[in-house]
């Protein structure tokens, strides 16, 4: 997919100004594209990367006469970058596509241009690569299966937010932040609901009929769209799962968050990268946590865990993070009264139920 070029969207390089006796000479303005909003020009001489501020430039300042390169570069702030990638699935018809959205504001645009930083879509897309599992968590599900789906979205928004709050992105003059983490129905899904539309209008079928299955079918894709709480929701809505049922499993969902994070550290500290890094574990268990908690749905208490490093250099959750148990125990307490809680207070069960 075909992006505009970000953070450096044109570079040149200038040809030497003709001086003459006495005369400083005058550098065309035609050789330095025009900034628009939210861009800055950079020019390079053979001494420094400085900053112009073009609304002024006649052309005679000596920045302008002794730059042998331009660099037009935008300062757009919480610029969204989106990242494609392709996830191997069970089936052969085809593989999942993982969209992951960044957050990027350039900070320092001299940095920017003397790192010639031109494709920051394609960094940040070697950068997820370098996990190894990233590319293994659709092995077991097919991607013609909405339910399949579902869970490789959900494994694929916890291992990408795990190995950016490990590894965060780093950039030369740019600041990115992590957005969201989407798997797309897949094009082939799409393109069968266009033929199906196709053939009920080519066939004359009773309209009424032909908008009810598409309603359905919009539905359905919507929901999907939504990820895996909408679709919990509504289950829960129909009887088809009980309260207490969906607090045990978000309570695995966030051990299972904890546990991505843990081999993602242990992944790193094999590879002797680790000790090179400037990070607290505790802290980065904490802040995954708290966003964990921060879910609309807030079925089960919180809890932080710890991360420790064992004997043999492992990084593991600590010994009072255990996994939900089939009892709805976790941690060898029971989430029951978080969930009678919640649907205990009237106001809260009515605006939950609302939306």
């Amino acid at each position: 997919m075909n992006a505009p070029p970000y953070p450096i969207v044109e570079h040149r390089t200038l040809d030497p100004v003709q001086r003459r006796m006495m005369r400083r000479g005058r550098r065309n303005a035609a050789d330095l594209p025009k900034p628009g909003a939210g861009t800055v020009l950079v020019l390079q001489t053979d001494r420094r990367f400085e900053i112009v501020p073009a609304r002024h430039l006649n052309g005679r300042e000596e920045a302008v006469l002794d730059a042998v390169a331009v660099y037009l570069v935008d300062v757009t702030r919480n610029r969204r970058v989106s990242v494609y990638l392709e996830i191997p699935s069970f089936g052969a018809t085809g593989d999942f596509n993982l969209r992951v959205v960044f957050s990027c504001t350039v900070q320092d645009p001299v940095a920017v241009a003397r790192d010639n930083v031109e494709d920051v879509a394609g960094q940040l897309h070697d950068h997820i690569s370098e996990d190894p599992k990233l590319h293994e968590i659709g092995y077991d599900y097919d991607v013609d299966n909405a339910e399949d789906i579902v869970e490789v979205r959900q494994q694929a928004q916890a291992r990408v937010t795990a190995w950016c709050s490990v590894r965060p992105p780093q950039i030369a003059g740019i600041a990115v932040r992590l957005i969201n983490v989407e798997v797309p129905t897949p094009e082939d899904l799409r393109r069968h609901k266009g033929e199906l539309r196709t053939e009920l209008q080519r066939y004359e079928l009773d309209s009424a009929r032909d908008g009810h299955l598409i309603v359905r079918a919009e539905k359905y894709e919507e929901v999907v769209a939504r990820g895996p709480q909408s679709i919990e929701a509504i289950a829960l809505v129909k009887g088809e799962v009980g309260a207490h049922d969906l607090a045990v499993r978000e309570r695995a969902r966030r051990h299972d968050e904890i546990r991505l994070m843990a081999e993602v550290l242990d992944t790193l500290g094999k590879n002797g990268q680790l000790d090179r890094m400037n990070f607290d574990p505790r802290r980065i268990a904490e802040e995954l946590s708290e966003r964990l908690a921060g879910s609309r749905t807030p079925l089960a208490p919180t809890h932080t865990p710890e991360l420790s490093r064992g004997a043999d250099g492992a990084v593991r959750p600590g010994p009072d993070h255990g996994a939900a148990d089939g009892g709805g125990n976790v941690d060898g307490r029971s989430s029951r009264p978080a969930v009678s809680s919640y649907f205990d207070d009237d106001d809260d069960h009515d605006s939950s139920a609302g939306r």
